[in-house]
């Protein structure tokens, strides 16, 4: 069977993915299946590169919704995050092996289904993606999907719904949960916000400078104005404004402090919401969509 160079070009990319270690790893040692080059703009939108303060790595997203859903995720800090994360065609990851009865690949899971698998090419099958694998903080797994909700409006297309039956059944056999997430269910509110405290994340403070400035900002009065707080701990710390500011952000990013989202992220007016975040609100999802129970899931 002759092969065009479209699909001769695939069969080398997966090569060379594989033999790089491409969707293994974890933490920042994870390297992701799909890397963003200058020219991968296949997907809806613009693909981005987004640093993760927490894990002290890259993450390669396709989309603006990808981007906005990996901010809200990084912002909840799990304990790792794992984008376009492949799924085995056969047998099992080794962090899913002693699990029983054994986890199945996507060939099996597709045939168990009765639905074609997708394929490069007869007898060269290709490999689904996960947008996130996400590890939360109680080492629970969750599997996370992205789509526009425009694009399910009218109907889920029919082999977009088997290729997620496909992934259901496959986490399913792993004890994972698939949360499918769109942008209806995403706060604008909250990704003007960390769009904004995102701009300090490349240059992350020592923890002991961020606890400092925490306490002391915490310690200012609340009907002054953010930039007369800032001000005032700028000159008790011995740092300049603007490392104030950054510093502020991390801790916004981070979700060490808790903000009013739905007020603007205005320096020049008073933030008496400002606060120390709980336990329970850096662990708890920030979508809105609550995680659904599913039978085998840890």
């Amino acid at each position: 069977m002759s092969m065009s160079p479209k699909q001769i070009a695939e069969l080398k990319w997966v090569a060379r993915a594989i033999k790089d270690g491409r969707g293994t790893g974890h933490d920042i040692n994870y390297t992701p299946w799909i890397q963003i080059r200058r020219f991968d703009l296949n997907s809806r939108g613009r693909s981005h590169v987004v640093f993760n303060p927490d894990l002290g790595r890259q993450h390669h997203v396709l989309s603006d919704l990808e981007k906005n859903v990996l901010l809200i995720l990084i912002w909840a800090r799990p304990r790792d995050i794992r984008e376009q994360f492949p799924l085995q065609l056969i047998g099992c990851e080794l962090e899913f092996c002693n699990r029983q009865p054994t986890p199945i690949g996507t060939i099996e899971a597709a045939r168990a289904l009765g639905y074609r698998h997708p394929q490069i090419l007869k007898d060269y099958l290709r490999h689904l993606t996960t947008d996130f694998l996400v590890t939360l903080q109680n080492g629970r797994k969750l599997a996370v999907y992205v789509k526009y909700h425009d694009e399910l409006e009218n109907g889920r297309p029919k082999r977009l719904g088997e290729l997620l039956k496909i992934a259901k059944c496959y986490w399913h056999s792993r004890g994972v949960q698939l949360v499918e997430i769109t942008d209806h269910d995403i706060s604008p509110e909250k990704i003007t916000w960390f769009t904004w405290a995102f701009e300090s994340s490349h240059s992350l403070s020592k923890p002991s400078t961020r606890n400092e400035f925490s306490k002391r900002v915490l310690q200012t009065d609340k009907g002054e104005t953010m930039s007369q707080r800032l001000e005032w701990v700028a000159a008790d710390m011995d740092i300049q404004r603007t490392q104030a500011v950054h510093l502020l952000k991390q801790l916004i990013l981070l979700n060490d402090l808790v903000v009013d989202f739905k007020r603007p992220h205005d320096l020049s007016l008073a933030w008496p919401n400002l606060r120390k975040a709980s336990i329970s609100e850096k662990s708890r999802w920030h979508f809105n969509k609550p995680i659904p129970l599913a039978r085998g899931t840890k």
